[in-house]
């Protein structure tokens, strides 16, 4: 995903990040044109799930939008994406756990977030005792957890 990678770093640029107003209204931008391009394309067709996930995990954690997602309609625009996300969870974590950790960022989107994870198969893998003197952070494709 070129394009979706070159959102990415955009919203991530240091410039933007120093302007916390341009920030709040790129955010705003890419969202509404990946919520209107979701709506008429595939997902698949813009990139990497990862990718497309980190885009949306990072306008997500502009509060008003973690709450608008809510409200939108989970079959179309940017709730496809958590919905294929959590079709393939556990077998790949980082889609979901991105947008899932931006979601929980504000009390209203997490009590959201609480109901709909409540939804998901549950999975249950033995944890390596190395994993046991470590913190739960961050997520990679194997187990969620820092060294």
């Amino acid at each position: 995903g070129g394009g979706v990678a070159s959102l990415l770093g955009f919203l991530q640029s240091p410039a933007l990040q120093s302007c916390s107003v341009t920030l709040q209204l790129s955010r705003i931008t890419v969202y509404k044109v990946l919520a209107t391009t979701l709506t008429i394309f595939h997902e698949d067709t813009l990139g990497d799930a990862t990718s497309l996930a980190q885009v949306i995990s990072e306008v997500l954690k502009e509060e008003l939008l973690s709450l608008e997602f809510w409200d939108a309609c989970a079959e179309k625009g940017v709730g496809v994406v958590l919905s294929s996300a959590a079709s393939t969870f556990p077998h790949s974590y980082k889609p979901l756990t991105s947008i899932c950790y931006s979601l929980a960022k504000n009390t209203a989107s997490c009590e959201r977030l609480v109901q709909f994870a409540s939804s998901l198969s549950l999975f249950t893998a033995e944890v390596p005792k190395s994993v046991f003197n470590s913190t739960v952070v961050e997520a990679d494709e194997d187990w969620l957890y820092t060294n």
